[in-house]
């Protein structure tokens, strides 16, 4: 089953076995599908039903997932960089109040 050979009526049909809104043109309920995929983080890449999928629509679905990714990575880096930092401090702490005894 491709999403491009199907007609609007199959289509619908296959948004609302996830219990997504049906309202829309061929196009919106592609993307209603792509969006569900996402969300479920089936990859759409390896889904047969993809395959001949209008490019425009997939590459904004694999943005979207990029760019969440991306946020994720950087709010990752952040908190990393801030549990280096109290540690180092503390470091040079422990290592001031030791040499000082000396």
């Amino acid at each position: 089953m491709k999403f491009d050979e199907l007609k609007v009526k199959q289509l619908k049909k296959e948004v609302s076995k996830s219990d997504l809104p049906t309202a829309g043109n061929k196009a919106e309920l592609q993307k209603r599908l792509i969006d569900e995929f996402k969300r479920r983080d089936i990859d759409i890449c390896t889904r047969s039903t993809t395959s001949n999928m209008d490019l425009n629509t997939m590459f904004a679905a694999m943005m979207g997932k990029f760019a969440e990714v991306q946020e994720t990575s950087k709010a990752t880096l952040l908190s990393l960089k801030l549990k280096f930092k109290k540690l180092l401090k503390q470091t040079t702490r422990n290592f001031c109040k030791a040499t000082s005894n000396f």
